[in-house]
């Protein structure tokens, strides 16, 4: 009857969770929205995607395990942290909660729809056919970003600067995914019969285009993946073939493709990007180190409740007396230094290390390719979040969650609570319902943005209203847009946009925030923030001389 039940269940959950893989390669491909949430689509639709994977688990028993209890702590941290006073907006604490409880949503959703061997093979197959695919997609739109070539191609962003991305807009984003899907190829040639020819061609275009990106990330994790694949060995590769996919990528990105660049220049006379080896990429870029030490000089000024989470940003200007490296950042570039510093250092530790205990666990107890293959791809993100912030994008959150799931659920006999399918259908609904009314929300500010940047008064309703209910961080930065440095404020509404200056640190913020405590008489105050901007900018600006901001 179990196992009746249980086929019935694959049977209905397949249609749900193909519509869920589609909107998920929609999110990766799509190019970045508009103003003023750039990557707003693509998460929109990862959330979605994420939904419908949650309606597939209504054709089954719903099934918590008891370890993943404790991480509803974590996620209601930034909540707390909110009521405290720690954060100010309350939109930067809901954002946190929203992607936090999806990631932990993700978990549950991949461990149950995997419960079955069966549907976890399925699983495993349709996403790495997925990634597998798009990463092909992707990799050819970053050739043709590479050869100037994306005026002729619709739905491909044009490439500003020397490191193509296609449609992910960040050059790291684009590499760790790529090798994402270079590992979901790998689970295709061992789990079905993929011909070898097929194989190594759209495996070349993947490793192409990870070259193109320039991403010294990708060493790090081509180096774990041989490791951990020596380490393990549970698949047919030979250590030969293993070096032949990583060795391929070192050739390409070292050699031959600064090689060809100065071939196709020089014989065709076209004007190409120009792509540099691997020796000139590794003896550049070293900001982030002082960065790191900027953070740890933070942490240290306040170790006990941080300065709130995704708040980054704050931790830089307060502690700017330390700062080393002359550049604004709003992620200290690692994921352990950002819990951190947004935590303090009771409650980060006991994150970091509550996860680290888990990840390990789930790492001793992987047993098949599945899980390999899963622990790979999840390791790509976490490795990539070492030295940037992966984690911030829902198209990466929420599927590493899910593959975490899976992994999770070669444990099929642990200890875990029922939830009424009543119960966790309202939950689904509330979450849809906060879906949606950000997505309103996001929706009405892209309409008043287009007339505020055309110097045109703005407060157009969208859907029969005028307010912003969640977005707020994104309404005051266009209220703060639209304000004229010749404004006289109270001390309390000061403090508020000094609040969010903090947040958002760019020149533009500090000098205008300085233009508007001069003419509000607070000169102290406003050549602070001329101090900061020297400090993350080297921009030398006398509060005399600074001319009103229009």
């Amino acid at each position: 009857m179990n196992k009746f039940v249980g086929t019935l269940a694959i049977n209905y959950a397949i249609f749900p969770i193909f519509f869920s893989g589609i909107l998920l390669g929609f999110a990766w491909l799509i190019p970045p929205y508009s103003y003023p949430w750039s990557t707003f689509s693509s998460e929109f639709l990862s959330f979605i995607a994420g939904i419908i994977l949650l309606i597939a688990m209504l054709f089954q028993d719903i099934k918590i395990p008891k370890i993943q209890l404790w991480m509803l702590f974590i996620v209601i941290v930034p909540v707390v942290q909110w009521f405290m006073g720690v954060i100010d907006d309350f939109s930067i604490a809901f954002l946190a909660l929203i992607y936090l409880l999806g990631f932990w949503l993700m978990i549950i959703a991949g461990f149950n729809l995997a419960l079955l061997p069966k549907q976890r093979e399925l699983l495993m197959f349709g996403f790495s056919n997925l990634v597998f695919k798009v990463a092909i997609i992707s990799s050819l739109m970053a050739i043709l970003q590479w050869l100037n070539l994306e005026f002729y191609a619709y739905g491909i962003m044009q490439l500003n600067g020397n490191r193509p991305y296609a449609n992910f807009g960040q050059p790291n984003n684009l590499a760790t995914f790529l090798i994402i899907g270079l590992l979901g190829g790998l689970y295709l040639y061992e789990t079905t019969n993929i011909p070898v020819k097929k194989l190594i061609i759209c495996s070349v275009i993947i490793l192409i285009g990870i070259a193109l990106t320039q991403s010294r990330t990708s060493w790090l994790v081509f180096i774990f993946i041989i490791a951990y694949l020596l380490y393990k060995k549970p698949l047919s590769l030979s250590f030969n073939k293993l070096f032949f996919w990583v060795g391929g990528y070192f050739i390409l990105a070292s050699y031959l493709l600064p090689s060809i660049s100065k071939w196709i220049m020089h014989n065709f006379f076209g004007s190409i990007t120009h792509t540099v080896s691997i020796l000139e990429r590794a003896s550049s870029g070293h900001e982030r180190i002082g960065m790191w030490l900027q953070i740890l000089h933070a942490i240290i000024e306040r170790p006990w409740f941080g300065y709130g989470w995704n708040q980054t940003s704050v931790a830089v200007v307060e502690s700017i007396h330390f700062n080393t490296v002359q550049i604004w950042f709003n992620s200290s570039h690692n994921i352990l230094l950002d819990i951190l510093v947004w935590n303090g250092i009771p409650i980060g530790l006991f994150i970091i290390m509550s996860i680290a205990v888990w990840l390990f666990w789930l790492n001793k107890n992987t047993n098949d390719i599945i899980s390999v293959i899963a622990i790979l791809m999840t390791s790509a993100v976490i490795i990539h979040a070492m030295f940037e912030f992966p984690q911030r994008y829902a198209y990466f959150l929420l599927p590493t969650g899910f593959l975490l799931g899976i992994v999770q659920a070669q444990k099929s006999n642990l200890k875990f609570i029922t939830i009424n399918k009543r119960i966790f259908c309202c939950v689904l609904f509330i979450f849809v319902v906060l879906l949606l009314l950000v997505w309103r929300d996001c929706k009405f500010l892209q309409k008043n943005s287009q007339f505020i940047f055309r110097y045109e008064s703005a407060n157009i309703a969208f859907l029969g209203s005028n307010r912003v209910l969640f977005l707020t961080k994104f309404q005051k930065n266009l209220e703060w847009i639209e304000m004229s440095p010749r404004t006289k404020l109270s001390d309390h509404e000061l403090n508020k946009i000094g609040y969010m200056v903090k947040n958002e640190a760019t020149q533009y913020n500090l000098k205008k925030y300085a233009q508007i405590l001069k003419y509000n008489g607070k000169i102290h105050n406003a050549n602070e923030q001329l101090i900061i901007l020297k400090k993350l900018y080297n921009q030398e600006e006398n509060l005399d001389d600074l001319d009103i901001l229009q």
